[in-house]
C-alpha cells in the first residue's frame, strides 16, 4: 500500500446532490479547500462549484496524494464511481454502505453525516455527528487530521455499526416522518386542520427525548383500548395500507408493553 502522508489539503466532490452541496457549502465555510465539483449535470455542478469557488470538471482527473475525493453519489452508484476514480484518499458518504464499496482503490474511506440532509441544510453550528472510518490508521488518521477543525463531533465507527445506526435512524427519522404524512392524509380527507396537531408532535419529540421512548408511550394500544382501536381501523377500512399499518403498530406496542 502506498504510504499516505498525512497532510490532506483540498477536496473534490463528486455529485450535486443534497449530500454533495451540504458537503461542499459546510467545507468552505469552515475554511477547508473545495478545489473542484464533478457531476453527472454540468449546470448543477457549475452552481454548485460557483457557491464554493471551485473548479466544475467536465471529466475525471488523475488525483494526487494530497486529494480527498468525496463521493456524493446514491448508494447503488458508489462502486462505479469509485472504479473511475484513480489516486487520492476516496471516501463516500452512505450510511448503509460498507467500506469496502471502494476496495479498488489504495486509500479509502467513509464520511457519513448521521442526520436528514436536504439542499437547504444549514451548514453553521450543526449539532450531529460525522461518522468516519479509514482502511488503514494511516488513511483514518489523515481524515480526522483533514477535519479536526470543523465544529462536529468526529466519531470513528466500524461499517456493521454504522449500517446499524442507518437501520435506527430510519425509523428515528424516515419512517417518523412518513407517518406524520400518513396524520396528514387523515386531516385532509376528513378536512381537519393538521396544524392543530404541531402542539403534540413537538411534544411526543421532546417528551421521547427527555424522558425516554419508552417511559414516553401512550394511546389505545398500551392501554389495550380495544373500543377504541376498532373505531380507529373502521375509520381507516377504506385505505388499506394505513389499516395494515395502524394494526402493526399497535401489534408492536401492546408486545413492548402488555407481553
Amino acid at each position: 500500500m502506498t504510504e499516505l502522508p498525512l497532510n490532506i489539503e483540498q477536496v473534490t466532490i463528486i455529485g450535486s446532490g443534497n449530500v454533495a452541496s451540504f458537503f461542499a457549502k459546510f467545507f468552505h465555510h469552515n475554511g477547508l479547500k473545495v478545489k473542484s465539483v464533478l457531476a453527472r449535470s454540468t449546470e448543477k455542478g457549475e452552481a454548485l462549484a460557483k457557491l464554493v469557488n471551485a473548479t466544475c470538471l467536465s471529466s475525471m482527473p488523475q488525483f494526487n496524494e494530497n486529494d480527498l475525493v468525496l463521493i456524493c453519489v446514491k448508494d447503488d452508484a458508489i462502486a462505479s464511481v469509485s472504479q473511475t476514480i484513480n489516486g487520492g484518499l476516496v471516501c463516500h458518504t452512505s450510511g448503509a454502505q460498507s467500506i469496502n464499496t471502494l476496495q479498488n482503490q489504495n486509500n479509502f474511506g467513509v464520511i457519513y453525516p448521521f442526520q436528514s440532509i436536504l439542499v437547504n441544510s444549514a451548514v453553521e453550528n450543526i449539532n450531529f455527528p460525522l461518522f468516519i472510518e479509514g482502511n488503514s490508521n494511516q488513511t483514518l488518521n489523515a481524515i480526522s487530521k483533514f477535519l479536526k477543525d470543523i465544529p462536529a463531533q468526529i466519531v470513528t465507527v466500524t461499517s456493521d455499526n454504522r449500517l446499524k445506526y442507518h437501520l435506527s435512524a430510519v425509523f428515528a427519522n424516515n419512517f417518523t416522518n412518513a407517518m406524520l404524512l400518513a396524520a396528514q392524509k387523515i386531516c385532509n380527507e376528513h378536512q381537519l386542520d393538521f396544524s392543530y396537531l404541531q402542539p403534540l408532535i413537538t411534544q411526543s419529540i421532546q417528551q421521547a427525548l427527555s424522558f425516554g421512548p419508552k417511559n414516553s408511550q401512550t394511546g389505545p394500544a398500551k392501554r389495550q383500548d380495544i373500543m377504541t382501536m376498532n373505531s380507529h381501523l373502521q375509520l381507516l377500512e377504506k385505505n388499506e395500507p394505513l389499516y395494515e399499518l395502524y394494526k402493526v403498530m399497535s401489534e408492536f406496542i401492546n408486545k413492548e408493553f402488555n407481553a
